[in-house]
């Protein structure tokens, strides 16, 4: 069902310049949050906006990439050095537990941390002074392809089903597969998707690294009383 489109929606989902997002890039993120508009529709309410927010809109090649100026200030009010040091700490963490699209909104936010301590020695300082590590061994990370990490948590997210080609544990030969996309489970340096099979009342913990691809269908997953707990 879409929903009404405020400014808020459009200037959220705009980066921090020098970075800057099409039209098109927009209208796809704002049509997957279920905000509907057209892309004319977007470009007038873009250029409306900069008369009064400070949006920036780089013409000098097609198309046109929209921004927030790089001079403004934090979104939600100025950051305190606490909440700088709590965002950079907080990355390395986020990362492996937010959808690409959403992580790729943030950067501004983490930009804007970055700036903050530029010129705070003592804060700053704190960061090169704290690790957090495993208890045990920590193993080499695995190797994942961002399409593949993208589309595993775009397909939980969105409740889509998912044609996959997987290798299993210990098998040579790579097999194609439609699954449903149930939830995201970080264990240590593995990241695992987990999956029902349409013709297994049992979920599969499948690792990430051993997909060669997954596609994202246009059909829903049917509805599921798997608990991840």
């Amino acid at each position: 069902m879409s929903q009404t489109l405020s400014d808020h929606d459009i200037i959220s989902r705009l980066p921090r310049s020098p970075e800057k997002r099409s039209v098109q890039e927009l209208l796809a993120r704002l049509n997957s949050a279920g905000r509907e508009i057209t892309a004319r529709s977007l470009q007038r309410r873009l250029f409306s906006l900069m008369a009064s927010h400070p949006i920036d809109c780089d013409a000098r090649s097609k198309p046109y990439g929209w921004s927030i100026s790089a001079d403004v200030k934090f979104a939600l009010g100025e950051l305190s050095m606490q909440e700088a040091v709590a965002l950079k700490l907080s990355k390395g963490y986020l990362e492996e537990a937010m959808p690409a699209d959403l992580l790729d909104d943030l950067k501004g936010h983490f930009s804007h941390a970055d700036s903050q301590l530029k010129h705070e020695s003592l804060y700053r300082a704190w960061l090169d002074k704290i690790r957090v590590l495993p208890a045990s061994q920590p193993l080499q990370k695995p190797v994942v392809a961002r399409n593949i990490h993208a589309n595993a948590y775009e397909g939980v997210l969105r409740g889509l089903m998912l044609n996959v080609t997987y290798r299993r544990r210990n098998a040579e030969i790579l097999k194609n597969y439609d699954i449903q996309p149930l939830a995201i489970v970080v264990r240590g340096s593995v990241t695992y998707l987990i999956a029902q099979f349409p013709w297994d009342e049992e979920v599969s913990l499948m690792a990430l690294h051993r997909f060669s691809s997954i596609r994202m269908t246009a059909n829903k997953a049917p509805p599921s009383d798997f608990d991840l707990d």
